[in-house]
């Protein structure tokens, strides 16, 4: 059982919510729209996972530009694609995860979401995970100060370990990969996995 006061901390994008696929789409759409790149590229599952938009556009295959407007262009037209996208399609929930979340919230886990979507485009389905999870936060990409570190996934969780005091353990449901990447900036107060 979770100790009341630990720090759950779940992804939206990819965990929560089947969003990954159309944010992926939108911004191949929106680089191809501007002329950013020639031709789609072929991206692995989840490629987008933890990039904002301009992050993302910027790390396309194929891209050499530095028209920083252009590149600014490609990023707001992905954002507006996807807005455009969730509104007349909400994404799909896991249940299981968001009856897990309520549950560690029920018994005395913080919740808080990490979503790469920023909260503009994304207004509806955050208000209706956090309504759904019992969530007391949820940490987006274009929150103030997330960007400034570079990594919108880094820069949140150093974000998001403020937010809970030295001694909380925060808890991440993230993949592999990322959790490697995580450990570094988050060392001892972070465990993979929900807690027992």
């Amino acid at each position: 059982m979770p100790v009341p006061g630990q720090l759950l901390v779940v992804a939206v994008d990819g965990v929560l919510a089947d969003t990954l696929a159309a944010r992926q789409r939108a911004l191949i759409e929106a680089a191809l729209s501007v002329e950013l790149i020639d031709s789609a590229p072929t991206l692995p599952d989840g490629w987008i996972a933890g990039r904002s938009w301009s992050e993302a556009v910027r790390q396309l295959p194929g891209v050499a530009s530095e028209d920083l407007p252009l590149l600014d262009l490609a990023s707001h037209a992905a954002e507006r694609m996807w807005g455009e996208h969730i509104a007349s399609r909400p994404p799909e929930f896991d249940t299981k995860r968001v009856a897990r979340c309520r549950s560690a919230v029920s018994s005395g886990c913080r919740l808080i979401l990490r979503a790469d979507s920023t909260r503009r485009s994304s207004s509806a389905t955050f208000s209706f995970l956090e309504a759904e999870t019992g969530a007391s936060r949820t940490v987006t990409g274009d929150d103030p100060g997330v960007l400034s570190a570079g990594s919108v996934i880094l820069s949140q969780y150093a974000a998001i370990i403020t937010i809970a005091s030295a001694n909380r353990t925060v808890y991440s449901v993230e993949d592999q990969t990322l959790w490697l990447r995580l450990e570094k900036v988050l060392g001892r107060y972070a465990h993979r996995g929900w807690p027992a």
